[in-house]
This record gives structure tokens, C-alpha cells and sequence, in this order.
């Protein structure tokens, strides 16, 4: 019984060496979105009016709340629950269950939000805005819980570059969106940006 726990704090120092690797390769990621996100103030404060950003603003704090609500405990339940699983079989079938899952909440959230936003927002740009920002939405969760499959199964790789992929094509699609729309389309052009360049992601 002691010569195996010798041997067992004897080898903690390894696996803590070996994964500082794996650890490393979420860096780049975290750098790039970090960077993206910084730039994409300064971009979107100068295309946009105050007004534009406001509302631009307040759409991406609603979907990042909704995301959360709707998608965040499916993905942390995969990164949970992943790495106890025996073969690689068995973990598809848990990923395919975790996304229709997903799917039907996110189906939905947008059957009941869209209806809702209609009837409720009276300008043709509101309603644009909202509808904008509901694919926003639909399609940041499906890429959230696509990051959470590749955590889970420590594809650092893969996930490093589809994060940075999200953040810096949103700020490319929609900083050219905000050069080609002005006025009051120019927010929804930029969430509309937003949401073409995670669906080509997907």
C-alpha cells in the first residue's frame, strides 16, 4: 500500500508536465478572441452611431444571455459527462443526443421569440434587429456547443481554431456589413454579418 502511493505522487509531476501542452493550445484562442473582441470596439464604434452601437450592443448581451440559458448546461454537461465514457461510439451517441436536445429547446426559444418580437416591436428596423439577432443566436449556440464537444474530447486544435474562426469572422462580415448599410439598417447589417459567418463556420 505504501510503495503505491509512492508511486502514484510519483507520478502526478508527469501527467501535470504532460498536459501543460495540451493547456498551451487553448492560449491562441483565448489571445485571437480576446484581440478580435478589443478591435471590434473600435471598429464598430466608428461605423455605427451611438444609437447603432446601442442597439448592436444590446442584441449581443441578449443573445449571449439567451445562449447561456438555452445551450449553456447542455454544453457544460458535455464536458462533464464526455470523458467518462468508454469508446468513441458511445460518445457520438451522447454528442447526437446533446444536439437535438439542443435543437429542440433552440426551436423553441425561436418559435416563441419571434411571434413575440413581431407583435411587440412596431418599426420595420426593430423587427429586423430582433430577427437578426434570433439567427445570431441560433447559430452561436450550435457553434457553443460544437467548442464544448471539442473540449471535451481534447481536440485543442480544432477548438482553438473554430473560436478564433467565430470571433474574427464576425468582426470581418460584420465590419463590412457596416460599411455597405448606413442608418438604421447598419446594426442589423452587422448582426446579420455576425450570424453568416458562424453559419459558414457550422
Amino acid at each position: 500500500m505504501i510503495r503505491r502511493d509512492a508511486e502514484q505522487r510519483e507520478q502526478r509531476p508527469a501527467a501535470s508536465v504532460s498536459s501543460l501542452p495540451s493547456l498551451a493550445a487553448y492560449v491562441p484562442a483565448q489571445l485571437v478572441t480576446s484581440l478580435a473582441r478589443f478591435a471590434a470596439i473600435a471598429v464598430f464604434t466608428r461605423a455605427l452611431s451611438q444609437e447603432g452601437y446601442g442597439r448592436y450592443s444590446l442584441v449581443l448581451t441578449t443573445v449571449s444571455l439567451l445562449g447561456t440559458l438555452a445551450v449553456g448546461w447542455i454544453a457544460q454537461g458535455a464536458i462533464r459527462f464526455t470523458p467518462t465514457l468508454l469508446d468513441e461510439r458511445a460518445i457520438r451517441r451522447f454528442h447526437r443526443a446533446m444536439f437535438y436536445v439542443a435543437a429542440v429547446v433552440l426551436t423553441a426559444l425561436a418559435a416563441t421569440a419571434a411571434p413575440l418580437a413581431w407583435a411587440l416591436l412596431r418599426g420595420g428596423a426593430d423587427r429586423g434587429l430582433a430577427l437578426a439577432g434570433l439567427a445570431l443566436l441560433v447559430v452561436s449556440a450550435f457553434i457553443s456547443l460544437l467548442l464544448s464537444f471539442l473540449r471535451a474530447k481534447g481536440r485543442t486544435g480544432a477548438y482553438s481554431a473554430l473560436a478564433c474562426g467565430q470571433v474574427v469572422g464576425a468582426l470581418v462580415f460584420g465590419g463590412i456589413a457596416a460599411c455597405l448599410y448606413n442608418g438604421e439598417a447598419s446594426a442589423v447589417a452587422v448582426v446579420v454579418g455576425g450570424a453568416i459567418s458562424g453559419a459558414l463556420l457550422v
